[in-house]
């Protein structure tokens, strides 16, 4: 989407918020630091951490989000603790809500 196509949606998002409980699902890192008060990171289907806007991309609490938000997502992945149950990942230590 264009620039000015995209401010105009956003200023809409800002404005419905106050009133509305809005969910966006994007890749989009910037926007979602521009328009978000709370932040979810999923991977492979499973959500990995949930928490504060600032929080999420300033001091996450698990090291796949971290990598995700410095830009070193895809290193270290043979690191992350996983278990293999029922055809789906499921991941140890993560954050739940």
């Amino acid at each position: 989407m264009d620039p000015i196509s995209t401010n105009k949606i956003e200023e809409l998002i800002l404005s419905l918020k106050e009133h509305y409980t809005i969910l966006i699902v994007t890749h989009n890192m910037q926007q979602a630091q521009r328009i978000s008060g709370k932040v979810g990171f999923m991977y492979l289907g499973e959500l990995i951490e949930f928490d504060d806007c600032y929080k999420v991309f300033n001091k996450p609490k698990m090291e796949l989000t971290r990598n995700y938000v410095n830009g070193h997502f895809g290193r270290h992945l043979s690191k992350v603790p996983k278990t293999f149950i029922d055809g789906t990942f499921q991941f140890r230590n993560c954050i739940r809500h």
